[in-house]
């Protein structure tokens, strides 16, 4: 089930680095729908400002912003969830019956959304999971590695985690 709150942070993950918690901080300071208005309008609410200048320079954060800015731009998170919905995807967001609440224990660093391909429930899926990591810049043989230890132990029974990069 999409809602606008699932629109709101497909758009803000293609906004922000994962684990950014400048963002994280934003989304619980105004919402991710009043993130993506910020964002876009090039205006940081005045509170959410002050609260941030605890934890990082005026500067920085306007560099964060140009950014978000110039991905916002290009995003279209309504294709990105039709394109997931065709694949067999759905992004799972906090809140979420399915949500592993483990994950709130990163605080403003936990993930915006999962994407979960398949119909297995998220949250009874985790308990039996695996993450496999590695770096954007993999070589065709270490995707090719990657793959085969995400099939593998898919087929052990294991859920399997990944960054987010398709192989």
């Amino acid at each position: 089930m999409n809602t606008p709150e699932h629109e709101a942070r497909a758009a803000l993950m293609r906004a922000a680095d994962v684990g950014d918690t400048s963002m994280g901080r934003l989304v619980a300071h105004c919402g991710a729908a009043g993130a993506v208005e910020a964002v876009l309008a090039n205006r940081l609410p005045p509170s959410f400002l002050s609260q941030e200048s605890q934890h990082q320079r005026e500067s920085e954060l306007d560099k964060r912003l140009r950014t978000w800015q110039a991905r916002l731009a290009t995003a279209d998170p309504a294709a990105d969830l039709a394109a997931g919905a065709q694949a067999g995807a759905r992004l799972v967001i906090p809140g979420a019956s399915e949500w592993p609440t483990q994950l709130d224990q990163l605080g403003a660093g936990r993930p915006l959304g999962l994407w979960l391909h398949g119909t297995a429930d998220l949250r009874f899926s985790c308990l039996r999971s695996v993450a496999v990591v590695g770096a954007r810049a993999a070589t065709a043989y270490g995707m090719h590695i990657a793959a085969e230890f995400g099939v593998g132990l898919s087929e052990a029974g294991w859920t399997v985690v990944s960054s987010g990069v398709s192989i």
